[in-house]
């Protein structure tokens, strides 16, 4: 073993472990506009506002979003006869169905931003926010497919967007606890 391996300082972990169990749900994406993820600080809402404002950061609706993020499927390789397989890279997915829907009498705004999404997303960063104001973001290279799916044969059936956002990354996107995030995406100043 290399003395340079050694250098390596443990992160602190918590002392006291409590019983929370952070609830799941993925309120909604938000998309910023040539990587314009630079915040002097990410947790102050006004700066969002001014992001929101100024164009450079949209959001999904955040109310009748299904999201999850599954667990990552791993990349391994062996890289050598006697060494155990290496991990090189994690997939991440976040799984979007969109249950909103408009008046069509004024339009189909949510189909013209999901084709505009699968056209323009190599321009984009991508985050989501938790039900719980959990923000994760930014990644700034991945891919998406969304499609309309049109279920059942009867007015019984729904008709809603799924997108599937993937990106490769070795580590899991950090949290950052943004109270109130959640509410000015849906309502923006």
């Amino acid at each position: 073993m290399d003395c340079l391996e050694c250098a390596v300082s443990f992160p602190q972990y918590p002392e006291k472990c409590s019983r929370i169990i952070l609830p799941g749900g993925i309120k909604g994406i938000v998309l910023a506009k040539c990587n314009t993820t630079d915040f002097t600080s990410i947790t102050n809402l006004s700066e969002w506002q001014d992001k929101i404002t100024a164009g450079t950061i949209c959001s999904s609706a955040m109310r009748r979003i299904v999201g999850t993020n599954p667990e990552a499927e791993e990349a391994v390789a062996k890289l050598g006869s006697c060494d155990p397989d290496e991990l090189l890279s994690l997939r991440h997915t976040l799984d979007i169905l969109d249950h909103n829907s408009e008046d069509p009498t004024i339009g189909f705004k949510q189909d013209a931003f999901y084709n505009w999404l699968n056209d323009n997303y190599q321009k984009l960063s991508l985050g989501y926010i938790t039900c719980d104001d959990r923000f994760y973001g930014f990644v700034n290279s991945f891919s998406v497919v969304a499609k309309r799916q049109i279920e059942g044969d009867n007015f019984a059936g729904k008709t809603f967007w799924h997108a599937v956002f993937k990106w490769d990354q070795r580590t899991h996107l950090v949290p950052t606890l943004i109270p109130g995030l959640g509410d000015l995406l849906e309502n923006p100043a």
